[in-house]
């Protein structure tokens, strides 16, 4: 159970891959909440100009209060179910793609931390579909 002083962002990742931003968009028929193409200039937080070492483009969810953290996952998993077939096209056109599902969880301190419990079948789509599934504990 996550404490309720505490942070979780949950989003599915693409990263290193050749295509445009905009292609992985439209294989994906996802509209992202952030990407950038490899060499682009971005402002990081704090509005300094970096160039984009690697392409990447992520779908975030909204942060809700769930108090199970695999619910953050598991509704991550449902919306990329739906582009099963648009997720192995990515990965035939793009070959060299990573594809991460990623929870980042700030606790805060004093607070227990969480555990996690993903079923055969949430972890079955994960395999299929070569996605890496990366937890941060912050």
């Amino acid at each position: 159970m996550i404490m309720k002083n505490s942070t979780v962002k949950t989003y599915f990742l693409v990263a290193d891959f050749s295509i445009s931003t905009d292609e992985v968009s439209k294989i994906l028929c996802l509209k992202p909440s952030d990407c950038a193409n490899k060499a682009e200039i971005k402002n990081n937080q704090i509005g300094e100009p970096f160039k984009v070492i690697n392409s990447y483009w992520e779908l975030s969810l909204s942060t809700d209060t769930d108090p199970d953290l695999e619910n953050y996952i598991i509704n991550l998993i449902d919306i990329l179910k739906e582009r099963s077939s648009n997720i192995n096209n990515l990965q035939k056109i793009a070959p060299n793609s990573e594809l991460n599902i990623m929870l980042n969880v700030t606790i805060k301190p004093n607070c227990s931390f969480p555990g996690l419990l993903l079923s055969p079948k949430h972890m079955k789509f994960l395999v299929e579909h070569n996605i890496n599934l990366v937890i941060d504990f912050m």
